[in-house]
């Protein structure tokens, strides 16, 4: 009874206690602790399923050059989405969020030597802004389904078209594992809605930038209307967007998410090979024919 009360005094002196901003801030620093988002699945999976589907896949693998094992993942891409940041000097409130989306499917293989077209899922067989182009045209593949989903029916279709000319071992990841074992989950789909964001945010700026430039001639006020418009976007130019943001995702990137996922382990190429990853990326976004294989780069 007697070591309750005692307790139950500490409590109350550590309740009434107050520090300064400054004094927790460096406490923080100090000890290395700050706030963290959880995020993902990666905590719920069972170590045993990582280890027993890591050994499948890298039997499965192991006689595959790097140019040869390909991951394949979809995701949505809420295109016109508002951000969620903004630099103020006080608290903003929320908008509700335009909840279109589409589907956007990723694959590449483990030396990024070869980023698959993207391809996108929606609802509509003939979205209306490709009335007169289609999507070959921007360099992508689309496809419809009731829902916009992926399906295990357009899957199929997909893999066939794509194996055509390679000869085919399909694996699927052990059930529960896609957040430690699956590469595009490890940081690609990550980097590239990081690029997308990016390219997204600097059309919005250029936009408001007009906005505004022509609001002052006319010497009034920007209304809620014309600032919703901002975010206006098509279906095509959101794949533009997304196009060119998977472009922009690197081979040093792509590599070291395969890494990350410990079912790739032929490393024939040297730790310090970063400069040759960013020559091949420089060279791609200059547009000049970029050999598809790291080796002949070496050689």
């Amino acid at each position: 009874m007697l070591l309750a009360k005692e307790n139950f005094k500490h409590r109350n002196k550590l309740l009434k206690l107050k520090l300064s901003d400054g004094w927790v801030s460096k406490l923080l620093s100090r000890h290395g602790l700050k706030s963290r988002r959880m995020y993902g699945e990666a905590s719920s999976v069972p170590g045993n399923s990582i280890s027993s589907g890591r050994h499948v896949i890298r039997t499965i693998i192991m006689d595959y050059s790097e140019q040869d094992v390909f991951n394949f993942d979809e995701t949505a891409c809420y295109y016109r989405w508002q951000s969620h940041r903004s630099i103020t000097s006080k608290q903003k409130p929320g908008k509700k969020q335009n909840n279109l989306h589409i589907t956007v499917a990723l694959a590449t293989n483990v030396d990024g030597s070869y980023k698959v077209p993207l391809l996108f899922v929606g609802v509509s067989k003939k979205p209306r802004c490709f009335t007169k182009t289609s999507t070959a045209d921007l360099g992508v593949e689309y496809a419809s389904t009731k829902m916009g989903w992926m399906t295990s029916e357009l899957f199929n279709q997909w893999i066939t078209h794509f194996d055509k000319n390679c000869e085919r071992t399909r694996q699927f990841l052990p059930q529960n594992t896609t957040a430690i074992l699956q590469p595009l989950d490890s940081g690609i789909i990550r980097s590239f809605k990081v690029q997308l964001k990016n390219l997204k945010d600097a059309v919005i700026v250029d936009r408001f930038d007009d906005l505004r430039y022509l609001s002052k001639l006319e010497e009034r006020e920007i209304d809620e209307d014309e600032s919703k418009s901002l975010y206006n976007v098509d279906l095509r130019e959101a794949m533009k967007w997304a196009r060119d943001a998977w472009n922009n995702v690197t081979l040093k990137t792509i590599r070291n998410c395969w890494r990350k996922t410990g079912i790739y382990c032929n490393d024939n190429l040297p730790e310090d090979h970063d400069t040759v990853y960013k020559l091949v990326d420089d060279i791609e976004r200059m547009s000049i024919h970029c050999p598809s294989n790291l080796e002949s780069i070496l050689k």
